[in-house]
């Protein structure tokens, strides 16, 4: 038996698929791989003959909150959603995550993965909770010119002063 520390095994540590959802970028590489969304629906864990269906409830929970946040994730990008709609598996998928979900998160994500992909127009809430969800990619590029001079450990110590 395997440690849950295994790097060789999936684990709440090396598992990267939610973090590589969220850049568009990487969006683009994952869809391209045939393997990706047949992979994210075996996460759900769904069905009592999945061979997942007998870990720890915990496990499972994590399991499937973290795909259906994929699938959340992907279908707020066109060709994600294009990809999720052309698969009846992923829409079926959903659709059992949100009635039957492990957790309120998990069902609220494969809601919010049914409607992204739903040809609905959006609707401003005037009353109630107000959330707004993003998908971006950012890099920050800071460049300043030292009064102290070229010495780099002044500089550091002068970057230092200003930040903290």
């Amino acid at each position: 038996m395997t440690s849950p520390t295994d790097p060789s095994k999936p684990n709440p540590d090396n598992m990267m698929a939610l973090d590589l959802c969220v850049s568009d970028k990487n969006k683009e590489l994952l869809l391209a791989n045939p393997a990706f969304i047949p992979y994210l629906i075996s996460g759900l864990v769904l069905g009592v003959d999945h061979p997942c269906a007998g870990l720890k409830d915990d496990i499972k929970l994590w399991n499937q909150t973290m795909h259906v946040e994929c699938f959340a994730q992907l279908a707020l990008f066109l060709p994600g959603r294009d990809a999720m709609r052309s698969d009846p598996s992923v829409a079926e998928a959903l659709q059992t995550v949100a009635v039957e979900g492990l957790s309120a998160e998990s069902r609220n994500f494969a809601k919010a993965a049914l409607m992204a992909m739903s040809d609905e127009a959006l609707h401003m809430r005037t009353e109630g909770q107000k959330h707004v969800m993003l998908s971006c990619e950012c890099a920050l590029i800071q460049s300043f010119s030292s009064p102290i001079g070229s010495n780099p450990s002044q500089q550091i110590m002068s970057a230092e002063a200003l930040i903290g």
